[in-house]
């Protein structure tokens, strides 16, 4: 009797078991996840940082440019030559402003150094010329370009004539290459914010470059086989009645009497009172001019190995107008800051929400938005934000972002798990 007792005991104590252990087991299936580990969200936040910091964010070099003479211009014409070989020995970087070219490894761009002797210079570039009004450009016709009451006929790739206001300044203009006349070959390119001619020589290239909003023709002279060549220019100028050089150096000419002068000079202007032309030149040239009975004859040259540069300036008043030129450009320290990119943030939100959350190996337990917002931009990625009663784990994140128009905003970011 007592052995059948003991039997009938030993079920009943698996059968405990067994239900406990039952219960256990479904009390981790079904109640643990009502009750999000803490662990989960602190993993999925991590992943979603670590995923922003190698997707959207990008290294900009920025550098400080300083522009030294006191010139006034709401849109003067900057150019940095070989802009890309100076980037790889890391002394300036290259950038772009709301409207700049980039051509034959020059950055070109407009800058108003009427209210600041300051701008700043980013590296990689930000195109934005496509946003360049109309009113920027030079107006082409044929081979005849316009600017700012400048129209300047090229004839075999070279300036020919220009008039300036309805009269005719500047005519009878040739170029020479070791004291013979240039050829007629070379190329024009008309772009967004330049008109470019090029007279290709056997010794001598010859560019011409005129920006929209001013009558000025920016010239660069380079030996074409890599010897040393003497570049000369001759041209005539008509009813100017006044050249200036320096405070020590001006006077009157006088058209009764046939007369030369002859300096080493990087500037020298012809006006009238009411308007003028510059020459400015990057250093001292030999520069002669003789007057006869109505015209100004100009003779002028410098020897060319590397890359000169040359520029005629039409203008409205006296000397004052143009005494600073040319101008000299300055550079600071090159900077690398890690911004978020606008370009990477649109192409993060054209992905699908399973793409993006496979490319993070995100949970799959776990849902999440993030919302970008700076002054100027809004967009959010990830799945909608349910209405439902839930809990939902948010964190903000706060950086900085550069925008196209080449300012930097502050931008949160903020990021919502659920």
């Amino acid at each position: 009797m007592f052995k059948q007792k003991r039997g009938l005991t030993q079920p009943d104590w698996i059968i405990s078991l067994g239900i406990f252990l039952i219960y256990i087991a479904w009390f981790f299936i079904f109640v643990n996840p009502l009750i999000p580990p803490q662990r989960n969200m602190e993993t999925g936040f991590q992943i979603i940082k670590t995923g922003l910091s190698e997707d959207i964010y990008e290294t900009v070099y920025e550098i400080p440019i300083f522009f030294t003479e006191n010139v006034t211009n709401d849109y003067e014409p900057i150019i940095i030559d070989q802009y890309m070989s100076v980037i790889k020995n890391d002394s300036v970087l290259s950038s772009s402003y709301s409207y700049f070219e980039l051509n034959n490894e020059k950055f070109m761009f407009l800058e108003n150094i009427s209210s600041t002797s300051y701008s700043t210079l980013y590296w990689p570039l930000v195109d934005t010329t496509t946003q360049q009004p109309s009113s920027f450009k030079p107006i082409i016709s044929g081979n005849t370009v316009s600017a700012q009451g400048m129209k300047t006929v090229f004839s075999d790739y070279k300036i020919s004539t220009v008039n300036y206001f309805g009269k005719t300044r500047l005519f009878n203009y040739q170029l020479y290459s070791d004291s013979n006349l240039v050829g007629n070959q070379g190329f024009s390119d008309n772009v967004s914010l330049v008109a470019k001619y090029v007279n290709q020589g056997e010794y001598l290239n010859h560019t011409t470059f005129i920006f929209g909003k001013n009558p000025r023709m920016y010239n660069y002279v380079l030996s074409s086989d890599n010897r040393e060549h003497t570049f000369g220019l001759t041209t005539a100028l008509s009813n100017y009645t006044y050249y200036y050089v320096s405070a020590s150096e001006f006077g009157n000419i006088d058209y009764d009497n046939d007369d030369c002068e002859t300096f080493e000079t990087n500037f020298i202007d012809f006006n009238n009172g009411a308007s003028g032309v510059a020459f400015v030149f990057q250093e001292d040239v030999t520069f002669q001019f003789c007057n006869n009975n109505t015209n100004i004859n100009l003779d002028m040259g410098f020897d060319v190995f590397n890359e000169t540069r040359y520029d005629i300036m039409f203008h409205q008043g006296d000397e004052s107008n143009v005494i600073g030129y040319p101008i000299e450009v300055k550079y600071g320290i090159k900077q690398g800051k890690k911004w978020a990119s606008l370009p990477s943030i649109d192409l993060l939100g054209q992905k699908t929400y399973a793409q993006l959350k496979s490319d993070w190996n995100f949970p799959s337990m776990l849902d999440f938005n993030i919302t970008f917002t700076s002054l100027n931009y809004e967009k959010s990625i990830g799945t909608g934000v349910p209405n439902d009663k839930i809990d939902i784990y948010v964190e903000e994140l706060k950086s900085y972002i550069l925008e196209p128009d080449l300012e930097v905003y502050n931008m949160s970011m903020s990021i919502k798990i659920w």
